[in-house]
């Protein structure tokens, strides 16, 4: 018998030797009392700050503000109307829209212009002095930005902009330079095989056993890592009379999905079914849900599928980022024998299964379904029709049956496919659009425009901060460079920072302290035995509560 591989996740504790020490990643230090309902609301006050700023600068200009000109510099009546105004917006596409205005705004003030109302020609040079130092993809965000006012903000003066045909095609130029897309390749079949053991082996780590079930359950659902992690009420389907050795459904239901951007699917469950065997015939879905309660992982409304390490031990209400759960993904599978798994990312598991039935030849309606999309013309059949998937997951079962019978080889080229069967034609490829209803958690390389929005946003928007710092001004800040999370030194020596962790390469030393303090990496202050964290009021304006450290 082979000795057990060394647990690759990261786990807070001082003898197991973790991904941290392996591959330099380390899990982020979370309140553990505090929800991820909490933490998407502080996010969503702090995009509400950003959009007050711009309203502010002309109320008039914006629909909540002319209905709020009786209460001229009254900031909480514009918060709160746009508070309403964004009811079922999530937090990250607010970021998102304000990010290029606001660096608008900061672009036209260092040059003593007017940026609101806007106009053609004034937003035509800051595009065109933009085009050389920000990414590609800006100029498309600004007009996403600017149709974003228009349509959700009333801004009466943005048609113009939008219909010109130089600021529309100099964005177009812009993102032709854009870098070509390269989509995350799927796992292969070895991989999820791996996986599979791996859940059902009491050799293994506890901590790499958990994650990769959850890489499964995103595999086998078709399932994004946000949608994934908003699972609820997990459940088993099996015949009650035999039927076969490998038969049955797992089952949950997601809270928060990508593809919901009507009121209706924003208020409905989304039903999320998929096999309960996989390549290898192993119960590894069982084993897995038996693992989480031997780990005493909470189940709940605010608690992810996939939570968080605390420093101390115990799990926090918070899920991973996208980044850390892919390098924790590779890292397992690296660790095994799958260099080429340095390709992989969160995507890579949702289409896993869409790609194998491509490739198999299944029927478009059915992948269609498999990754939970319609087209108008099925509107009829999915509001009349009872369990519209079941036709769908048995395509999905064939083909799995193919794979483990060797039928079906979907890792190797095109003409080898099916190496007993006469040639036949995968079928055509099922793109999926990105929805931006819902932020995906999926990695982003966005830092070259996220500094300059930062940047913007110290000189357009109030000073803010989500958490009360002790004698802020004494501090020396730092941000992370990937996903822009601010922290504090622990000393002056600059090896270590406020949280614990170690001060790298990966943290960029600001010159001094931001006005507009969002995203900030966290340490609760205990006194007397209780955890204290502060927290934003409703509309995110005040703090209250006792002081907490960065």
């Amino acid at each position: 018998m082979f000795p057990p591989v060394p647990s690759l996740v990261p786990v807070i504790t001082p003898v197991t030797p973790t991904v941290a020490a392996v591959t330099k990643i380390a899990i982020s230090r979370v309140r553990l009392d505090d929800s991820w309902g909490a933490h998407l609301e502080r996010r969503l006050s702090a995009a509400i700050q950003k959009w007050v700023a711009l309203v502010v600068e002309d109320p008039l200009s914006f629909d909540v503000g002319r209905r709020c000109a009786a209460f001229v510099g009254n900031d909480e009546a514009i918060s709160q109307g746009l508070l309403h105004t964004f009811s079922g917006k999530s937090a990250g596409t607010l970021h998102s829209r304000a990010g290029p205005l606001i660096r608008f705004v900061a672009w036209a003030k260092a040059r003593q212009r007017k940026p609101l109302p806007f106009s053609e020609a004034l937003l035509y040079d800051f595009l065109l002095e933009s085009e050389s130092t920000c990414a590609p993809s800006f100029g498309k965000a600004l007009m996403s930005a600017l149709a974003f006012c228009k349509f959700v903000l009333g801004v009466e003066n943005v048609s113009d902009v939008l219909s010109s045909g130089r600021f529309g095609g100099l964005a177009r130029s812009m993102f032709l330079n854009k870098r070509k897309r390269r989509q995350k390749p799927p796992l292969t079949v070895d991989m999820v095989k791996a996986l599979e053991r791996l859940v059902i082996s009491e050799r293994e780590g506890d901590i790499d056993r958990l994650c990769a079930g959850f890489f499964l359950v995103c595999v086998f659902l078709r399932a994004r890592y946000s949608d994934a992690q908003g699972l609820k009420n997990l459940a088993i389907d099996e015949p009650e009379g035999f039927a076969g050795r490998l038969t049955g459904y797992f089952q949950g239901e997601a809270s928060r999905t990508k593809t919901s951007f009507s009121l209706e699917r924003k208020t409905a469950l989304l039903p999320m079914v998929g096999p309960l065997f996989g390549l290898t015939a192993v119960p590894w879905f069982k084993t897995w849900l038996g693992l989480r309660e031997d780990m005493g992982i909470p189940e709940g409304e605010d608690f992810p599928l996939l939570p968080s390490r605390g420093l101390e031990g115990g799990w926090a209400p918070v899920p991973p980022s996208a980044t850390v759960a892919a390098a924790w993904l590779r890292g397992i599978l690296i660790s095994r024998g799958f260099p080429e798994a340095r390709k992989l990312g969160t995507h890579s598991c949702k289409c896993t299964c869409l790609s194998w039935l491509s490739k198999h030849g299944v029927d478009p309606l059915h992948r269609r379904v498999l990754g939970y999309h319609k087209a108008p013309q099925d509107e009829m059949m999915h509001v009349y029709g009872r369990d519209n998937v079941s036709p769908a997951l048995r395509s999905l079962e064939a083909v799995i049956q193919d794979i483990r019978q060797g039928l079906f080889l979907p890792d190797v080229t095109r003409s080898g496919y099916f190496p007993t069967q006469p040639q036949r034609e995968p079928g055509p490829e099922f793109v999926e659009e990105p929805s931006e209803s819902e932020v995906s958690l999926d990695e982003e390389d966005n830092v070259q425009d996220l500094r300059a929005e930062e940047a913007a946003a110290d000189q357009v928007v109030p000073p803010w901060a989500e958490l009360v710092v002790q004698d802020p001004d004494a501090l020396v800040y730092v941000r992370h460079i990937t996903s822009r999370k601010l922290h504090r030194l622990a000393d002056e020596s600059g090896n270590r920072l406020k949280c614990g962790k170690a001060c790298t390469r990966k943290f960029e030393r600001l010159s001094e302290k931001p006005r507009f303090m969002a995203d900030m990496g966290s340490r609760i202050t205990r006194r007397m035995g209780r955890v204290f964290v502060t927290q934003p009021d409703r509309l995110g304006y005040a703090l209250t509560g006792p002081r907490g450290e960065v």
